[in-house]
């Protein structure tokens, strides 16, 4: 049986992820910093951030800097944390998510429908392979079942014992 269309654009991302792990967030999207294995899969085909978020955030917010607005929003001690933390703070209290990006052409496009264009896959295995609780191994896992299979049918979810119908 044949794999998904896109299993070697998707095998590039998941190396790329593994790689280089800070630049993946599989459970929310956070532009320009990370991004979950849909979000890589459309910036390998040139997508691209639509706007900063951050900056004009704490800007509308009446602070004075990023500092200023981080001390408001995480406490004082924001400036001990990772960049990468400080960033998901700031956007999960906000309750920020980004779920389009802009390509090429100009057009703005969402990313989950893109993803699942470039690899060919329907929804079911979409919303499988995109969950925001999907850990790395998970993500190999599905990759290895979709190098064989054409969905998500048929792969065995050790993670939650059982296999997709």
């Amino acid at each position: 049986m044949a794999g998904i269309r896109g299993i070697n654009e998707l095998i590039v991302v998941v190396d790329h992820i593994e790689a280089n792990p800070e630049t993946w967030g599989q459970g929310a999207w956070a532009c320009g910093t990370a991004f979950c294995v849909g979000g890589h899969l459309c910036l390998a085909d040139g997508a691209r951030p639509e706007h900063e978020l951050v900056q004009p955030h704490w800007k509308e917010a009446g602070a004075d800097s990023l500092g200023a607005y981080m001390d408001h929003v995480l406490g004082s001690e924001w400036n001990t944390y990772s960049p990468e933390e400080v960033l998901w703070s700031a956007l999960e209290t906000e309750n920020i998510e980004v779920s389009e990006l802009q390509w090429p052409d100009g057009s703005i496009r969402h990313i989950e429908s893109e993803a699942r264009r470039i690899l060919g896959i329907d929804r079911e295995t979409a919303n499988t392979l995109f969950h925001g609780y999907n850990s790395l191994e998970r993500i190999k896992a599905i990759t290895e079942h979709l190098k064989t299979h054409d969905s998500i049918s048929g792969f065995y979810d050790s993670e939650i014992g059982m296999t997709h119908a």
